[in-house]
């Protein structure tokens, strides 16, 4: 039977398969390991008499989770920030658009190659994901950072606004690499949504996902209990989180792109009258749960009155008007991502595009993080039952972090200069497996569509075209006021 292994730190849980874990395929090696036996024997940060986290000044999840969310303090002046050599625009066939910053394209084209996925309204500069790949540039590797749709430098040009099911747009950017750089071992570093993002892709793609590995920094694993605790839990996640945050989404997603959810507009610049689904692939995998609808899957109203009361709309345009015209939440602007998704209500949303869906599914190496005091989703919440019978993945818990925090030290007192502790953890998870000398993970060929888009073959889902930056506004932008 699966079993919780606790590793020798009080505070910290690891949990695993311990009976049927999947060995680490490597070349020209005579030793193989589990993942877990690779945490025990290469990660001193979460396993072994130093292991652990120690939170600065025993500073609990809220706090840690605001602390994080302060944008650019002054006394982080100093923070790491990734040199770019090149940042790169790509179209996918929908009508949106990705911008990513690399590192270098110079280099041996074998160089391993590390890419980072931001959570929802962050950008390539976020913090938390810069202090993981600075340390992997540091060792030579290239890094890819991710702006998902209308998130940094790229514009929202169609109605698709990034959320956990965007699995496509993440294959988009993967699809690119292979192609610039055939020989190279990829892995991905997700955090937040970014987390829920590449776990969701890794398990769509199964025994075929081209990555050698993952990282997930603070996945919330189960959105329907992730909303439940903004609409219901604590004061803060109540008053802060999902108001304040709906605000600042809404206000950098809707208000200043209403061209984007005009139906005219996008039928006019897209060449199609509807936007297809960028979960299409998990509304119809095994990974999807049981068709429901919002009048009989909220039976317990876990969701709370705003999402699991509200009738569906007629028109991705009228749902963008009950956003605007709504008493913002994240809660609320939850529902336009669900309805220009192309799913029948939020409620529903919420189920098929959790990670914990993939969680089976997951077929190469995976690291997860978590702490037991985030307020998004809390210890008691996380999937320990399934990761436990998972034969590739390993989900690490600390007592503190809060979402995305890690403020603090290791255990053995050690600072990470102005990174956080997670930085430490992940930096040995690549850099170990790295060097392991893991077997390369089948790379499909990349092929030309008719229409000029590339895609790895089979999966046109995942398609993608160079562009000049400018060229997504050229293309997709006019003024227009739609919402009147």
């Amino acid at each position: 039977m699966p079993q919780f292994r606790l590793s020798n730190a009080p505070e910290l849980e690891l949990v695993h398969d311990v009976d049927n874990s999947a060995v680490i395929p490597t070349l020209g090696s005579e030793s193989f390991m589990t993942t877990f036996q690779f945490v025990q024997k290469y990660m001193s940060s979460i396993s072994g008499p130093n292991a652990g986290f120690k939170s600065a000044c025993g500073i609990e999840g809220h706090l840690q989770t605001i602390w994080s969310a302060i944008p650019r303090p002054s006394f982080f002046k100093h923070r790491p920030v990734m040199e770019r050599s090149l940042q790169q625009t790509i179209l996918v066939r929908d009508g949106g658009n990705i911008v990513f910053d690399i590192s270098s394209m110079d280099g041996p084209e074998d160089l391993p190659i590390i890419i980072g996925v931001h959570g929802i309204g962050g950008s390539s500069r976020s913090s938390y994901i810069q202090e993981i790949l600075t340390k992997m540039v540091a060792r030579g590797w290239r890094a890819i950072a991710i702006n998902l749709r209308g998130c940094g430098p790229s514009t929202l040009t169609s109605p698709q606004i990034h959320h956990g099911g965007s699995i496509n747009d993440l294959g988009a950017v993967v699809a690119w690499a292979l192609y610039k750089f055939p020989d190279a071992r990829i892995h991905v570093v997700g955090a937040s949504l970014g987390a829920c993002i590449t776990h969701n892709y890794i398990g769509e793609m199964g025994e075929d996902c081209p990555l050698s590995s993952a990282g997930l920094l603070s996945p919330v694993y189960d959105f329907t209990k992730s909303h439940r605790n903004l609409e219901k839990g604590h004061l803060l996640s109540r008053l802060v989180y999902n108001k304040i945050l709906g605000v600042k989404h809404i206000e950098k997603f809707v208000k200043p792109y209403p061209e984007a959810f005009n139906m005219s507009h996008y039928a006019a610049t897209s060449g199609s009258s509807t936007p297809s689904s960028r979960s299409s692939t998990l509304r119809g995998s095994p990974l999807s749960v049981t068709p429901s609808n919002c009048s009989t899957v909220d039976s317990a109203g876990v969701m709370g009155q705003s999402l699991s009361s509200m009738p569906p709309v007629p028109s991705i345009e009228e749902a963008a008007k009950a956003v605007l015209m709504g008493p913002p939440s994240m809660t609320r602007f939850s529902t336009l991502v669900a309805y220009a998704a192309g799913y029948d209500c939020p409620v529903d949303f919420m189920e098929r595009t959790s990670s914990v869906n993939a969680i089976s599914n997951v077929a190469i190496p995976v690291l997860a993080l978590n702490a037991a005091d985030d307020p998004l989703l809390r210890g008691k919440e996380l999937p320990r039952e399934e990761v436990s019978q998972s034969r590739h993945m390993v989900m690490c818990v600390t007592k503190r972090g809060g979402h995305l925090g890690w403020f603090g030290t290791g255990k053995d007192g050690k600072t990470e200069g102005h990174r956080r502790w997670f930085s430490r953890v992940f930096d040995q998870w690549f850099a170990g497996l790295n060097d392991l000398n893991m077997a390369p993970r089948p790379h499909p060929k990349i092929v030309v569509g008719h229409d000029g888009y590339m895609y790895p073959e089979g999966r046109p889902d995942m398609a993608f075209m160079e562009v000049d930056a400018i060229t997504p506004q050229l293309l997709f932008r006019k003024h227009i006021v739609p919402f009147q």
